[in-house]
């Protein structure tokens, strides 16, 4: 892993082939070409977002950005960008 090294998730591909359209074809174009590496969910990300959920740090209603910070945290990143 270098400095540099960009990274997303199935969780991503799924908000992406949720959005309207054209927003997802934007985004599915913004992302082509990217050298990015797709981080498996795990359990233990899981677990911890269920964590972040349960303790009212994240609300509910924003799971899968705690399932983006657990991830980050579980893969030792050191910046989640939205």
């Amino acid at each position: 892993m270098t400095d540099d090294d960009l990274f997303s998730s199935e969780v991503v591909k799924g908000e992406i082939d949720r959005a309207p359209e054209p927003k997802r074809t934007r985004m599915i174009q913004a992302f082509a070409g990217l050298p990015i590496t797709v981080l498996d969910v795990t359990e233990e990300a899981v677990g911890l977002s269920e964590v972040y959920v349960r303790e009212g740090i994240t609300p509910v209603r924003y799971q899968n950005d705690a399932l983006h910070v657990a991830l980050a945290i579980c893969h030792a990143l050191d910046v989640v960008v939205s």
